[in-house]
């Protein structure tokens, strides 16, 4: 991470079963501080959406220099369909953020919604294929009561309406 107060966190949360097991970097991901092909795993969530197109370019160039061949690159973001994310934008709308304070969650201010396809093509340009894409996390919002989450979970079609989508390639 670039922000020291971000590893230190990192530090704080993991487990005790992992000291001395990771090792803590503070880097940018434009230009990641590692050696070509390190790595057979290099992912990150919810971090492309704050950047330009361009940049995210750079990042996904990065992600897949540190990689090694046969390695897997995961890349998540926000869901635009999610029902979550749809409520975010519009309580961080900054015309609705005056009007609709008292309703409680999260005001998307700076995330950009890039549909699936757009990042999908970015990938594409960068790795040579097209990424697998799936999803993770309840469509639902927080506030859904569990009974109702484990009945909905059982409907496949849901899963496309999900918190986040992953976007994953293995380096050829």
């Amino acid at each position: 991470d670039i922000s020291h107060n971000a590893l230190n966190f990192a530090k704080k949360i993991t487990p005790s079963e992992f000291d001395n097991k990771v090792e803590y970097t503070q880097g940018s991901v434009i230009n990641l501080p590692f050696e070509n092909k390190q790595f057979d795993m290099v992912w990150n969530v919810g971090l492309i959406e704050h950047y330009p197109p361009k940049t995210i370019l750079k990042i996904i160039k990065e992600m897949h220099r540190v990689t090694k061949p046969g390695g897997i690159v995961i890349v998540a973001i926000p869901n635009i369909k999610s029902l979550a994310i749809q409520k975010s934008v519009i309580l961080g709308a900054p015309i609705l953020r005056k009007i609709l304070g008292f309703i409680p969650g999260y005001r998307n201010t700076t995330e950009i919604p890039y549909p699936d396809m757009y990042i999908k093509k970015l990938i594409k340009k960068v790795s040579g294929h097209p990424p697998y894409i799936d999803f993770a996390g309840s469509p639902l919002l927080v506030s859904t009561p569990d009974c109702i989450v484990r009945l909905l979970d059982k409907i496949k079609i849901l899963k496309y309406f999900s918190f986040l989508t992953f976007f994953t390639f293995r380096k050829k």
